[in-house]
């Protein structure tokens, strides 16, 4: 079982501390804020000048997306492939040509991976804005490929300077203004070329490094919605008594029944369909609670025979922190193949056209028809995103195991899993592609039968009852989550442009803490303005997508995908190690969670010894008896070192 700090004994708010909404704020925003925000003291010099440049933008493209709607009232229209007006084609090919500079000098002090990628974002450019019917287009093109390249080479083991950027900008920006001065204007003038079009290649070329985050986008409302529950029990907890607590829950769960009734009464379904997808629902959650459990036992066995105290990830409020990483990488697995159908459309399109001045007719397709024909599926790319993001999610669960990270293992375990149902519904399985009303239902029952079962057995003790709260608070964030985005997409005019903008600022505010470390293979420069970069790429994408009346890639599905399949299996291994730890009468929430680090509590000055009855019994000692464990240290970090190295 996961060893965690029973609750301290209950508290009641004196009349110098904030309210129960200010302390649930400062836990879910604040404090997250502190630890995941970019950092500018210590930067090196001239990585401040360019951060602050694509920040600007940044803050002007979400200021696009929100008001997109308006915007778009305010040019005339005509009957263009995508609605993008002609005075925009300025302004897109300048920020893309900033931003392509940003990504290529992020990628010179980077992994190879990043500085493939942005040496292909320049070249996705330039096949989007060059004429293969002008030679000296393909000659810039070439030069300018070759310049950056050798300019790489160059300054590979060299540290960061300002001016490296601005080479990397003039050789984007000359070759770019060299196909638009000689091609592209002629061809606008003359009425040859639909701006709209030319926008959206533009902006495309970008589009396949703003998917991932597109994603874990679509995923971030369900973080908020976690944390928020998970904290609001627990404060609310420690406020008032426990039949205030019981009657909240009693509360929280009729409203959340009756919200479900009501949706599944209006369902157009009969009620043998129904019903099937309710049992096939059950199943599936079965499988994640099995998978969650037989990896939580292992871990328990494992550190019993190894003796050593392993990383406790399954307290609830650290599942968040473990998440975000992992939805990056699940994101750029299930993006690949689409990013993949992208880059090749654009190769195949680019290489079309130089076979057409030597005579020889080729018609490009994209890759996703290329593959269906071979694999003779309707949707080989889609199938393939949900096999990758499986293998993806196993890959990580695996490597958590290994190193004893026992909440991320079984978070992207479960993630995994739920990506494999989507590549099973995807080959034709009937009933695998469950809706939130369902899923919701499924998990409310799960914790009616709990509740009652321990208030039956007069089992229900202070713990029980976070735990069951915090419970059936994830049961209600599943469509809840719609609750909490329809406003603000009404608001804004589109819920997906809600969602982007929240999801991105929320992953620039709280997930950038690895951005201020430093290594030599990675310098903190590299780190930086990788952020910000791919950040504002993935908002230059979602403003024009607002902007066009219909957009050359659905933004929309890719939101949907991070809610359904990360933001779902989040909750879901939420409300497993709620239960359980319910189920050992333990706390929801880590008593190191209450204090600063390093900062006394005066409660943590009390080892708490459980009593047979429920956890309530408190001896003196400093943190836990017998661990040398002080407030503010986690349970496998030992004073004197770092924590041991565990595998299985």
């Amino acid at each position: 079982m996961n060893t965690v700090t029973p609750s301290r004994p209950d508290h009641r708010p004196t009349s110098g501390e904030p309210g129960l909404l200010r302390q649930v704020f400062d836990k879910v925003v604040v404090e997250q804020v502190r630890a995941g925000r970019l950092r500018s003291k210590g930067l090196p010099p001239g990585v401040q000048p360019l951060v602050t440049i694509t920040l600007v933008l940044y803050g002007v493209l979400a200021a696009v997306v929100i008001t997109g709607g308006w915007v778009r009232r305010l040019f005339a229209v005509d009957s263009s492939a995508f609605g993008l007006p002609a005075e925009l084609v300025g302004p897109a090919i300048a920020m893309t040509t900033v931003l392509v500079a940003i990504l290529i000098t992020a990628g010179m002090h980077a992994p190879w991976l990043l500085r493939a990628a942005g040496i292909l974002s320049a070249l996705l450019l330039w096949i989007a804005v060059w004429a293969a019917t002008d030679p000296l287009t393909c000659v810039a093109a070439a030069i300018g490929l070759l310049v950056i390249i050798g300019f790489q080479v160059l300054r590979r083991s060299q540290a960061f300077v300002w001016w490296e950027y601005a080479v990397n900008l003039a050789v984007v920006g000359a070759v770019t203004v060299t196909s638009v001065v000689i091609a592209l204007r002629p061809a606008l003038l003359a009425g040859q070329t639909d701006p709209s079009l030319l926008i959206t290649s533009v902006v495309l070329a970008t589009v396949v490094f703003a998917i991932p985050f597109t994603i874990s986008s679509g995923a971030a409302v369900t973080e908020l919605a976690f944390s928020t529950s998970t904290w609001l029990v627990e404060l609310f907890g420690r406020r008032y008594s426990r039949r205030t607590q019981l009657w909240l829950i009693v509360a929280v769960a009729v409203i959340s029944w009756s919200v479900v009734l009501w949706r599944f009464s209006r369902s157009p379904l009969p009620l043998l369909p129904l019903t099937l997808n309710l049992l096939v629902t059950a199943v599936a959650l079965a499988c994640t609670a099995a998978l969650w459990l037989a990896m939580d036992r292992y871990f328990d066995d494992r550190s019993r025979v190894a003796g050593l105290r392993v990383d406790n990830d399954t307290d609830v409020a650290d599942l968040a922190a473990s998440f975000r990483p992992l939805a990056i990488y699940v994101g750029i697995a299930l993006s690949l193949p689409v990013s993949l159908n992208v880059i090749w459309s654009a190769m195949e399109r680019g290489i079309a056209q130089l076979l057409a001045q030597a005579g020889v007719a080729v018609t490009p397709q994209d890759l996703a028809t290329r593959l269906s024909r071979l694999a003779g599926l309707d949707d080989a790319l889609s199938l393939t995103s949900d096999l990758l993001g499986a293998a993806i999610g196993t890959v990580a669960a695996v490597a958590a195991f290994r190193r004893g990270r026992r909440g991320a293992a079984e978070l992207a375990a479960v993630i995994g899993f739920f990506c494999l149902l989507r590549f099973l519904s995807g080959l034709g399985m009937p009933f695998l592609d469950f809706d939130l009303n369902t899923l919701c239902a499924v998990m409310l029952i799960i914790c009616t039968v709990v509740g009652l079962r321990w208030a039956l057995q007069h089992r229900l003790t202070t713990n029980r009852l976070h735990a069951l709260g915090v419970a059936m608070l994830l049961s209600a964030a599943v469509t809840g989550r719609e609750i909490l985005a329809d406003p603000i997409g009404w608001l804004l005019g589109s819920t997906t442009g809600a969602l982007i903008v929240f999801g991105l600022l929320w992953n620039l505010l709280t997930g950038a803490d690895h951005a201020n470390g430093d290594s030599p293979a990675f310098p903190r420069a590299g780190r930086t303005l990788a952020v910000v970069g791919y950040l504002t790429t993935a908002m230059l994408v979602a403003a024009f997508d607002s902007l066009a009346v219909t957009f050359a890639i659905d933004l929309d599905s890719f939101v949907e995908l991070g809610a359904g399949v990360l933001g779902t299996a989040l909750l879901l291994t939420g409300l497993w190690a709620v239960l359980d730890a319910g189920t050992r009468d333990a706390a929801t929430v880590e008593a190191r969670r209450f204090a600063p680090i390093g900062a006394p509590d005066p409660w943590l000055d009390h080892a708490a010894t459980p009593s047979p009855g429920g956890g309530q019994a408190w001896s003196p000692g400093r943190g836990e008896q017998g661990s040398g464990i002080t407030p503010g240290t986690r349970p496998d970090q030992p004073r004197n070192g770092p924590p041991p190295q565990w595998r299985p």
